[in-house]
């Protein structure tokens, strides 16, 4: 009974402390308690207040992400560790300058990924498959073999930028042993998970990327300048800023994410034995993917002005990869950027990995016309988690080979430079073909900055070669 007196007091009451002890104002407590009992009461139901603050958050979040589909992992994995990088990369040395392009790709970024979205929801069929059924397979298999060597690149780098990060949170441990544990941790999960719970997995890993909008904000960024940066484009024409607006571009419209998004969109529809979408769940399902790109594009804009309120104003404009940012940044921003930023980049890379892999099978699964697909047991589609595990293990093997991972991703998106604009104009193709689309056609806005989208990579593109002379 005085235990509940206790509680009751803890919870309830107004305090007076007075010569070390407390008197409780409660008429069932008349005696005063030593004030260690009180507050080991107190401490307790703080606490235990707190957890069910937590608890309640926790389940509000799971109810919220149980309705979420393929758009909203799609996105996040845009900011891949090498993504990470490129992005701190250009707020250390351009500064708030370049911020406007987390506005101006984004429409242009909504408008392929809902293309590609909708071809895989209205044709119940992965993109590459798409592509081979109605032009042929010489396109596919340019941009099969450009993916391949982008991925597994890409994936080498993401490997290395974990085992990095996680050694700047726990200094001593060796990233060349990180790194094939974080591709066994990630092939495992690819392979012997069932899908919904690696779907699961994906949307609670992309959550802790929300921790690069806290890094911004303790880094204390002027943000009138930054507001001012964002909606007014302001370039300087001169080698360094064009080469991180031709980086930007490169980093952001991959062209991985348009094969992962259809062949996803697939997946959910088997997941849940729909034979066809209705106008109604094709918009929501739309909206999704509208959503996790403008959450991809913000993670974007927290990296660059992070880096631009912190490293830039330092004078610390000369960094390589998102570690050195994350290692520079904690003298300058706090344990607390450093920390969060490092976070990230992990969260990151166990978002985007699994994505990269994945996407990888899917175009060589429908290459070959193989089965297909995460839901799939491996003894169902042998060939497409062959591919899948391969992708991964020659990741790991970039990391102990005399290759420069820096110089390999800037050759592979050269490559992916060239075919980005080609697989753009095949999506709009098929997106404009009342044949395989029915009802499902693109309308003018989208037709529009689709458009747009193909001009901006093909600039991208040429005005990359111009800068090498």
């Amino acid at each position: 009974m005085r235990i509940l007196q206790i509680f009751k007091a803890a919870y309830f009451s107004k305090l007076c402390f007075k010569n070390n002890t407390f008197h409780m104002r409660i008429p069932l407590i008349t005696e005063p308690f030593e004030a260690t009992a009180y507050s080991m009461t107190a401490t307790f139901t703080i606490a235990l207040t707190r957890v069910f603050i937590i608890m309640n958050i926790v389940k509000r979040v799971r109810e919220y992400l149980r309705f979420l589909g393929p758009g909203i992992i799609t996105g996040a994995s845009d900011n891949d560790p090498a993504g990470i990088s490129t992005y701190s990369v250009v707020g250390a040395a351009t500064g708030y300058g370049l911020l406007w392009l987390s506005l101006f790709t984004l429409p242009m970024l909504i408008a392929v990924q809902d293309m590609s979205a909708k071809i895989g929801l209205v044709t119940r069929r992965g993109l590459a498959e798409v592509i081979k059924e109605n032009y042929g397979i010489t396109v596919l298999i340019i941009s099969v073999i450009a993916i391949l060597i982008s991925n597994t690149v890409t994936i080498g780098a993401d490997l290395a930028g974990i085992a990095a990060a996680i050694n700047l949170l726990i200094p001593g441990v060796k990233v060349a042993f990180l790194v094939p544990i974080a591709a066994i941790f990630i092939a495992a999960l690819e392979v012997f998970v069932s899908y919904k719970t690696f779907e699961r997995y994906l949307k609670w890993v992309l959550l802790i990327l929300v921790a690069y909008i806290f890094a911004g904000i303790f880094a204390h960024p002027n943000w009138l300048l930054a507001l001012y940066h964002t909606l007014v484009p302001t370039l300087q024409l001169d080698k360094a800023q064009l080469t991180a607006v031709v980086a930007v571009l490169g980093t952001t419209l991959s062209p991985y994410l348009l094969f992962w998004q259809a062949s996803q969109e697939v997946e959910e529809l088997k997941e849940r034995d729909e034979e066809a979408v209705a106008a109604k769940e094709l918009r929501s399902r739309i909206l999704e993917v509208d959503f996790g790109f403008f959450f991809a594009n913000l993670i974007f804009f927290f990296i660059i002005l992070t880096t631009a309120a912190t490293l830039n104003q330092e004078g610390i404009t000369n960094i390589q990869t998102a570690e050195q940012a994350a290692q520079a940044l904690r003298p300058i921003a706090g344990d607390a950027s450093y920390l969060l930023f490092s976070i990230g980049l992990v969260a990151s890379g166990l978002l985007a990995i699994p994505v990269l892999a994945g996407s990888t099978a899917y175009v060589v699964a429908e290459l070959f016309g193989w089965r297909e697909g995460l839901r799939e047991k491996v003894r169902q589609a042998p060939g497409y988690y062959f591919t899948l595990v391969t992708s991964i293990l020659a990741g790991i093997s970039i990391n102990f080979i005399k290759l420069n991972p820096i110089q390999a991703i800037y050759y592979s998106q050269v490559l992916l430079g060239i075919i980005t604009p080609i697989l753009l104009v095949v999506i709009m193709l098929i997106s404009n073909d009342r044949i395989i689309m029915g009802d499902h056609v693109n309308g003018l806005p989208t037709n529009i900055l689709g458009a747009l989208a193909i001009i901006a990579m093909a600039g991208a593109a040429t005005l990359f070669f111009v800068l090498q002379f």
